[in-house]
């Protein structure tokens, strides 16, 4: 008997309820989802963890300090729910473990304990204090470094793309914080997240090599400079840009200008004379996608010609002259 939804809920109101109660859990479970971190067990050194995992919604990254009995410090990083870290940030330094008798033995000393809501955020964290955040306790003794004040930067924001031509949204920092970008490989994909980041946690980033692993977190401080970390390069770059003439009147000549495919980039052309005058000469003809000028020559085409290639990134451009051949 075919049973549709509209019968369910005439005639059976409490199985309705329950089949809707469901779908509604089944797509918030596939939906919602928590940052890219840090996953291992027992390090002796930041730089020999090369696992990564995506957490659950709800959860965190975290690190975890242990100083075991033998003196060495030894590291553990992975996800953890927001509530338990919030606990365990504020009580577990100090703490040692219990053997399976129940007496605590000669101890493995928690040293430090923290938790962090970025992607990749918690390599370092147990290195450096950071600032309180929402799901961030500091242990009562903790001293936080106060950022240098200085100029507040424009960075590009994102979270979790996986193609990072999304992001194009930007946003004013905060003194003290720089631009950041990351990039991990999860299940075969790439995942960008880019934004802001306390100065005084940047420096540790820049020892993760990109090339070697499997993610990279870096940070820039001018504007709009994280769209070329960790190997990005969406602002056009000119791949072909126009070089000097020294010509006659009336001589025919071209200035070439191409841009790299990949940035998608529209070019365009600029005009200065020796005097000053930025009004396009006449006549003057261009190639398609304005990669390449034609002239034949006037006296008022003689000054400084350039290329420029613009996306939603930013620009780059690059500059010829046209002289008189009596002026060399």
């Amino acid at each position: 008997m075919k049973v549709s939804l509209t019968s369910l809920q005439l005639r059976e109101p409490l199985t309705s309820l329950l089949v809707l109660c469901i779908m509604t859990w089944t797509l918030t479970l596939c939906t919602a989802r928590g940052p890219i971190c840090m996953k291992c067990q027992n390090i002796t050194n930041n730089g020999n963890c090369s696992n990564i995992t995506r957490c659950n919604d709800g959860e965190g990254c975290y690190a975890r300090e242990v100083i075991t009995a033998t003196g060495s410090a030894v590291l553990q990083t992975g996800c953890l729910a927001h509530q338990l870290c919030t606990i365990l940030e504020s009580t577990a330094v100090g703490i040692g473990r219990r053997d399976n008798t129940g007496e605590i033995r000669k101890r493995d000393v928690t040293s430090c304990y923290r938790c962090c809501e970025k992607d990749l955020c918690n390599e370092h964290i147990c290195d450096v204090v950071l600032p309180t955040s929402p799901i961030s306790t500091q242990p009562p003794n903790s001293l936080v470094t106060t950022p240098t004040p200085g100029k507040q930067v424009t960075c590009f924001i994102c979270s979790d793309a996986t193609n990072v031509t999304d992001c194009t949204t930007t946003s004013t920092c905060a003194v003290g914080q720089q631009c950041y970008t990351t990039r991990a490989s999860l299940a075969g994909n790439i995942h960008y997240s880019m934004g802001c980041e306390e100065s005084n946690i940047c420096p540790h980033y820049s020892t993760v090599p990109s090339a070697q692993s499997p993610f990279c977190k870096r940070c820039c401080d001018s504007d709009r400079c994280n769209i070329k970390l960790c190997g990005l390069h969406l602002i056009p770059e000119l791949v072909t840009k126009p070089v000097n003439r020294t010509l006659e009147v009336d001589d025919v000549t071209r200035l070439r200008c191409e841009a790299d495919q990949a940035s998608n980039a529209t070019l365009s052309w600029m005009f200065e004379s020796p005097s000053g005058s930025t009004v396009l000469p006449k006549p003057v003809a261009f190639g398609k996608g304005n990669t390449t000028a034609f002239f034949q020559i006037t006296p008022q085409h003689f000054g400084k010609w350039t290329c420029i290639a613009t996306n939603s990134f930013g620009n780059s451009s690059a500059s010829a002259y046209i002289t008189h051949l009596s002026s060399t």
